[in-house]
């Protein structure tokens, strides 16, 4: 987990701290205008098809030119009403709505009661609040409806509000009060929701995003002056909604929106066309929810990232950008399908995660060079032969003793050989896998320590360690020439010879003089030989035991499973007349398990401490000796006798083992105990001595189970 995390640790600081902008993006609306851009642009790019039941009545130029310049005689609006009135029920529009501003009384009062009777005529009709007649007598029964524009920040008009909510008075959309005169109703999906919005005018309520069918011009017009002089028969407008406003330039009544062609504004009243669309189709854009698109983009960012660290630095610029594309492209789609989801909060980081991924790869390769130089260095001075290589088992650094080792002219030569497979070079005492052997080790755990003899002959001790490389796992494996320790082996074995040959001859010659002397002698002459046979003794016993005990801590194991009852029967074969002599009583019990060890160096320890328990037993007790395997499969060898026993201090010592007071020393456990000891930490068991309940010692061999090949 650790050396994953290290691995990694770019990558997720990196996608933790783009996840986080994306997040600032999205929910703190930081990214608001190029939100608004790539909006506008889906708008742009999805023109709807006009619809037929909806018809603008426009005050245009040649309106302008063919009755006069602006503002007219109310008595005009009342003409063309009245012959919208006039004609039958089955041919009248389904609603209309006068996107004029009417507030300000006519001179004439007479041109005020003709509209006010020409749209109690036509009706239903729907006027402009606040620009409808103050005096009610003077609306002819005319339904009421806002026109406030709610512009963004930037003057665009992308939103509209159901209704207006003045002094506790409920006005609704011009759009929305159309669709109520014709007696249609509000699509579902704009059903009012809770938020509210505040005006000029007070507060706003029900807010939805406007689909526009297309740039100015997209709605179906026909002239005001046509429909005024019959060259439009009023009849075209049968059943459909009508919208009479201002489109001439100059007039001021237009708004910027999403999709004003050439930077051309759109006349309020095409603009009223749009909203009236949307609430009547219900295809208005719905955002998802901040939280979801901040979520959605962390995720994105974290699969980016680890798309850069799986295809590497040359793909990784096309898989940011390309990402990017394709988000937005989504995003453009999912708008088209009625769905806005905003793509700057991951569009953003991705742009801002390959340069700053790429620039964190450049630091590692930087410092990864300065370590390789460092690791080079630290090769080069290394005393051994020595090679690293990479998780794929090939060498990638080596030192010149390496070089001279496997006889090449250079370590270069050494770079990119199979590493296994050099070291199957070296001869060991058995056939060893060494791909399997590296894999298995772990960095930070105990390497491995083989003996071999090398490619060019010699003995060598080779090490192989697990590390963490700066792109992954590796090993390291050191070639170590120990030919002197051998050399120092074999004088030691020769020193050993000479103590068990040499040293021996001439004690064995005093025993043999002593005993061949000793018989006819009487007095002191008789004692003098005794005693001079019992040190030759000595002097042989501790000559044996010496040689035992150095053979004991260098000499190879060799375990194979014996029985417990035969592993007894070994110790105790050549004991059994020492204690008869003694008067002492032997009582071994075993039980009958098997068990891996060096037979005979675990059966001479046995005797060693049997043989100690016989020396210092007082004549008609008993030796006890047992043998068993508990339920962890640990071999238990117990001791155990009635003599004078260790002391504290002694009892001590053997516990240390090898670290106590020298062995032989008076004070100490003796070479014999000293042997024991070795013995039981080449098994990788303890050794424990405790003092006996009325008197007497009890020695505890523990062994634990071996644990892989013997």
């Amino acid at each position: 987990m650790k050396s994953w995390l290290r691995r990694w640790r770019d990558e997720l600081a990196i996608a933790a701290l783009l996840a986080t902008l994306a997040a600032a993006l999205a929910l703190g609306g930081w990214a608001w205008r190029a939100d608004r851009l790539v909006y506008d642009l889906g708008l742009a790019l999805a023109p709807r098809a006009a619809p037929e039941d909806i018809v603008i009545v426009a005050i245009d130029d040649d309106s302008l030119q063919a009755i006069g310049r602006w503002p007219w005689k109310r008595a005009v609006h009342a003409t063309l009403l009245e012959r919208i009135a006039a004609l039958p029920q089955a041919q009248r529009p389904g609603a209309i709505a006068l996107d004029l501003v009417l507030s300000e009384p006519d001179p004439d009062p007479e041109q005020d009661r003709l509209l006010a009777r020409a749209i109690a005529h036509a009706a239903p009709v729907v006027l402009l609040m606040p620009g409808a007649p103050s005096d009610p007598a003077l609306r002819g029964g005319a339904r009421l409806g806002g026109g406030e524009p709610a512009v963004d920040a930037d003057g665009v008009l992308r939103h509209a509000y159901l209704w207006n909510i003045t002094d506790s008075r409920r006005t609704p959309h011009l759009a929305l009060a159309l669709l109520e005169a014709a007696g249609r109703p509000l699509h579902p999906r704009l059903e009012p929701r809770s938020e509210p919005g505040s005006g000029a005018f007070g507060r706003r309520e029900g807010e939805f995003a406007v689909r526009f069918i297309g740039p100015p011009g997209s709605v179906r017009r026909v002239s005001y002056v046509d429909l005024l002089t019959g060259a439009v028969p009023a009849s075209a407008l049968a059943g459909r909604l009508v919208l009479i406003g201002m489109t001439a330039p100059g007039l001021g009544d237009t708004l910027a929106t999403p999709v004003n062609a050439r930077h051309r504004a759109m006349p309020g009243v095409e603009v009223l066309a749009n909203v009236l669309y949307t609430l009547q189709s219900g295809d208005a854009p719905r955002p998802l929810p901040d939280g979801t698109v901040a979520a959605a983009s962390a995720a994105a960012l974290a699969l980016l990232m680890a798309a850069f660290a799986r295809f590497g630095a040359r793909a990784g610029l096309a898989l940011a950008l390309g990402s990017v594309a394709l988000t937005v492209g989504a995003s453009l789609w999912a708008l088209d399908g009625g769905t806005w989801a905003s793509p700057v909060p991951y569009a953003v980081p991705a742009l801002l995660a390959y340069p700053l991924w790429g620039w964190r790869r450049l630091e590692r390769a930087a410092a990864a060079q300065q370590a390789r130089r460092l690791l080079a260095a630290t090769l080069a001075g290394a005393p051994t032969a020595m090679l690293v290589a990479g998780a794929d088992g090939r060498v990638r650094l080596a030192n010149a003793q390496a070089a001279a080792l496997f006889d090449v002219p250079d370590d270069d030569e050494l770079q990119g050989l199979d590493l296994p497979r050099l070291l199957a070079e070296f001869e060991t005492g058995h056939p060893r896998d060494w791909a399997a052997g590296l894999a298995a080790l772990q960095p930070g755990a105990a390497g491995l320590a083989v003996e071999a003899r090398g490619p060019g002959g010699g003995d060598h001790v080779l090490h192989a360690a697990a590390v963490t490389l700066d792109d992954g796992p590796g090993w390291v494996v050191s070639v170590a020439d120990i030919a002197p320790v051998k050399e120092a082996e074999r004088e030691r074995e020769e020193a050993l010879a000479f103590v068990s040959h040499d040293l021996r001859s001439p004690a064995a010659s005093i025993v043999l003089l002593a005993a061949m002397h000793g018989q006819p002698a009487a007095g002191e002459a008789a004692n003098t030989i005794a005693e001079m046979g019992r040190l030759a003794q000595r002097t042989l016993a501790l000559a044996d035991d010496f040689v035992r005990a150095a053979q004991a801590r260098r000499g190879p194991l060799h375990r194979e499973p014996v029985a417990l009852s035969a592993l007894l029967e070994d110790a105790l074969v050549d004991l059994r007349p020492q204690a008869e002599a003694a008067g002492v009583v032997l009582q071994p019990l075993a039980d009958a398990g098997r068990f891996s060890l060096d037979r005979r160096l675990v059966a001479r320890a046995v005797g060693n401490l049997v043989s100690n328990a016989l020396k210092h037993a007082p004549a008609g007790s008993a030796v006890e000796v047992q043998a068993d395997i508990d339920a962890q499969g640990t071999l238990g060898l117990v001791v155990a006798d009635r003599g004078p026993g260790l002391g504290a201090a002694q009892r001590a010592e053997l516990s240390r083992g090898d670290a106590g007071l020298a062995a032989g020393d008076r004070r100490g456990v003796g070479l014999g105990l000293l042997f024991v000891q070795r013995v039981v930490q080449r098994h990788g068991g303890s050794l424990r001595a405790t003092a006996r309940e009325g008197g007497g010692t009890v020695f505890e061999l523990r062994l634990p189970a071996p644990s892989g090949n013997p």
